[in-house]
């Protein structure tokens, strides 16, 4: 008798940022028929840059993408140091400093600075390459369960028919409000954490002659900078607003770029010339507002034939570098969850078994999820002092000073995270390897 055709089980992926796209190739190594569909029509200017730690270049590693991300053309360079200093340049640092050079023996990856514009092109392109279907200017509208699939409705009318949809639409997630209007539970809104950073693409400094993350700790504000690819850095000024500030990832007009380059400049005026020289030869800048949620309870990640996961669960700022990299690690997780999708697997994909399923994927990911968002949190209250007592810069530059000389609490706060979500130990030395072969 003749083996019946499987029919690859299909899913639909809401949103084409960095979770998204690698979710979609880790699912179609697995032989399932991932489609990703994007509200944005044009990706091509979208945001400034991304820092991709050791958790997150394990994954897009699996996904196809590291050798990219690193070997380029352009090439991105393993950041090799952290470097804290005061705005006028005194060193905050101490020996844990230098522990970032050791990371790819302790890992097995590097953390690499990667425009984001580049890094999305690549997920993208490496999608289409691999069959995969990104449609673009392709907005949710609604989703529904409608027999054994979902159906996702575009706002423009068009329909996709599918067995699950996941959304890794962001901050904003559509497919999350959805999926709580089902469970009866009161969608609100994203809470403004009273930070702006406004930051943008520049050569780097002559002064910055190692690949690294630099940070400059003024009084009520702090500049953030990271080396990026082809010459380029990234810079980020931190400063307080009471009044909540869009989170609009879209860059500066060319014509009044400037004009915001000089009223950047007023507000560095006397901080260390690296600094300044960045700000000065910014080529691509904008401002957002950084944002955050309440954590989602395990049960809340989910309904039926959807889950949430990236920023469209647990948003969160970019103080500790997680929001792109917690989004890979959900991915992977998710990928690893689900079943081939083969003759024996197939059946599987019952509402209740899928249920299980992403009950699991959040019990995994919720606690430690909800500990990043909370420690980034108070990250940012150290980089943005709005404690106006005598001294208080003062202690918060002593507290820097003694974390970096503390190397095991060090160790341990990227234990916790390098480690996941499998180990590696000889994955970049691998790959570098196998390019020179």
């Amino acid at each position: 008798m003749d083996t019946p055709t499987v029919k690859p089980a299909r899913v639909v992926i809401v949103g084409a940022g960095i979770a998204g796209p690698t979710l979609a190739l880790l699912l179609k190594q697995k032989g399932y028929f991932p489609v990703v569909v994007e509200k944005v029509r044009d990706m091509g200017n979208v945001g400034i840059a991304l820092s991709i730690h050791p958790n997150g270049m394990k994954v897009l590693n699996r996904a196809g993408l590291a050798l990219d991300v690193v070997n380029g053309p352009p090439s991105s360079p393993p950041t090799l140091a952290w470097d804290d200093y005061t705005n006028t340049g005194e060193f905050l640092g101490g020996p844990a400093s230098s522990l970032l050079a050791g990371f790819i023996d302790r890992y097995g990856w590097p953390v690499i600075g990667v425009t984001r514009t580049r890094l999305q092109t690549l997920l993208i392109d490496k999608c289409r390459q691999s069959g995969i279907p990104v449609h673009t200017g392709w907005r949710l509208a609604s989703w529904d369960e409608v027999g054994d699939g979902i159906v996702a409705r575009a706002e423009d009318g068009r329909e996709l028919h599918a067995d699950f949809i996941v959304g890794t639409d962001g901050l904003r997630s559509r497919t999350r409000e959805i999926l709580l209007q089902k469970r009866g539970v009161e969608v609100q809104e994203p809470m403004f954490t009273g930070i702006v950073v406004r930051g943008g693409q520049t050569p780097t400094p002559a002064a910055f002659d190692t690949p690294a993350i630099r940070i400059y700790y003024g009084a009520t504000t702090t500049v953030i900078s990271h080396t990026l690819e082809d010459g380029m850095s990234v810079w980020g000024l931190n400063y307080f607003e009471k009044t909540p500030v869009k989170e609009s990832w879209s860059t500066v007009l060319a014509e009044d770029l400037q004009k915001e380059i000089d009223l950047t400049l007023e507000k560095l005026e006397g901080w260390a010339k690296p600094v300044r020289e960045m700000v000065s030869k910014t080529t691509k800048m904008m401002s957002i507002g950084l944002y955050d949620r309440p954590e989602l309870p395990v049960e809340q990640w989910y309904y039926g034939r959807g889950i949430v996961v990236g920023d469209a669960a647990h948003p969160t700022t970019p103080h500790v570098g997680q929001g792109a990299n917690q989004g890979l690690v959900d991915a992977w997780h998710l990928s690893q969850l689900l079943p081939s999708c083969d003759e024996q697997s197939a059946k599987s994909l019952d509402r209740a078994e899928l249920e299980t399923i992403f009950h699991n994927l959040a019990a995994v990911r919720q606690g430690p999820t909800a500990m990043i968002v909370e420690r980034s949190r108070e990250q940012g209250k150290l980089r943005v002092v709005t404690d106006k007592s005598p001294g208080a810069k003062e202690r918060r530059d002593d507290l820097i000073r003694s974390f970096w000389r503390d190397q095991d609490t060090f160790n341990q706060i990227h234990d916790m995270l390098y480690n996941e979500p499998f180990e590696d130990k000889e994955g970049f030395a691998k790959m570098m390897r196998q390019r020179q072969e």
